[in-house]
């Protein structure tokens, strides 16, 4: 599979600097790319690039945006059971290893747990499926911020 996206990026300042210079505002496109391969029965693997397009945003001043590479494998080892592990690696930062596990414990219910490398981060979670409702919920401890709760609902077609 293949699959792109494009991304609409805007940097505004709504109000004037402290030197009453007007910032304003500027927008640019980002394009991510992926493909992905199933391997085996049970086995998915994938690649991901983010702002292959190398897009800056800013006036006198420009700023490129971050670019990452990021490669994955998951295996189902039974239906309702998702392992994975990837790597990702943005242009001028360490590389970051993340993995992570899903149950679906009974239908609607998910547990999640995952972790990552750089800096090191929990994140466990719960999601509801309803039909075509998805409801997700996700706590995420990182080792000098406090902790972060994410949420998110979603409609799949």
């Amino acid at each position: 599979a293949f699959g792109y996206s494009v991304n609409i990026y805007n940097l505004d300042y709504p109000t004037p600097s402290v030197g009453g210079i007007d910032l304003g505002s500027e927008t640019t496109i980002g394009l991510d790319v992926g493909i992905q391969a199933k391997l085996h029965e049970r086995t998915t693997a994938g690649i991901f690039a983010k702002n292959v397009n190398n897009p800056e945003v800013g006036d006198p001043v420009a700023h490129d945006l971050p670019q990452r590479i990021a490669g994955g494998i998951a295996y189902r080892p039974y239906e309702g059971v998702v392992t994975a592990i990837e790597i990702e690696k943005a242009l001028g930062e360490d590389m970051q290893f993340h993995g992570g596990m899903e149950f679906e414990i009974a239908e609607p219910l998910v547990l999640r747990a995952g972790a990552q490398t750089n800096p090191g981060l929990f994140d466990a979670g719960v999601g509801l499926k309803y039909r075509n409702v998805l409801v997700d919920f996700t706590y995420t401890h990182h080792p000098v911020l406090d902790a972060t709760l994410h949420y998110g609902l979603g409609v799949r077609f």
